[in-house]
């Protein structure tokens, strides 16, 4: 759901400029960490997502950058 929501919203950011954005892909990871809570005698488990986007077209610097922007 993260990477489908990121991409679509690239796309469309992109298409709505006229840029010339190819294609784009989103990995993402997730990993389970363990954290202490604010009480010490209770640990959880804290959801660590990473997401890592390829752009793929005849952009400019500024136009991957602010394609990034809006990603986040």
């Amino acid at each position: 759901g993260l990477g489908a929501c990121t991409s679509m919203t690239i796309r469309m950011y992109a298409r709505r400029k006229g840029w010339p954005l190819d294609h784009v892909w989103v990995d993402v990871t997730h990993n389970s960490l363990h954290a202490q809570d604010a009480d010490t005698s209770a640990v959880k488990k804290v959801d660590h997502f990473t997401r890592e986007i390829h752009l793929r077209g005849d952009l400019s610097d500024d136009q991957r950058q602010r394609l990034l922007e809006i990603a986040d």
